[in-house]
């Protein structure tokens, strides 16, 4: 999974056709898996690079997202839906893990996505 380029992995195509009228995205990695990182032109690095969000990440499990703080619980009590702890860490706060058999079925949570989008912008 290293190896690849985040743009080959299937889940996260599909995330990325789904979310495409929303400017910004970029894939990356996180914790060397493929995620979705948002763009804020309005705050820039030291080196003058656009500030990169996390939005979320595609595991072998399923794909974390980072939803804000209030909505983790209320997520958490849904079919689908689990804490997100990487590598037998802690929850990580903020964060929750959506359980899906196929990439297609994300998009029914295009809502949320978008809702969590609206956060990082916001």
């Amino acid at each position: 999974m290293a190896g690849q380029p985040a743009t080959d992995n299937p889940t996260l195509s599909f995330l990325m056709e789904l979310l495409a009228e929303h400017g910004g995205l970029v894939a990356g990695r996180m914790f060397g898996y493929p995620a979705l990182y948002l763009n804020d032109p309005d705050q820039l690095t030291p080196t003058g690079k656009p500030k990169r969000h996390l939005l979320l990440s595609v595991t072998e499990t399923g794909v974390a997202l980072r939803v804000p703080d209030y909505m983790v619980e209320e997520l958490l009590a849904e079919p689908g839906f689990e804490p997100f702890a990487p590598f037998s860490m802690p929850d990580i706060k903020g964060w929750v893990l959506i359980r899906r058999d196929a990439p297609q079925d994300y998009a029914a949570d295009l809502e949320l996505f978008e809702l969590a989008l609206a956060s990082l912008s916001g």
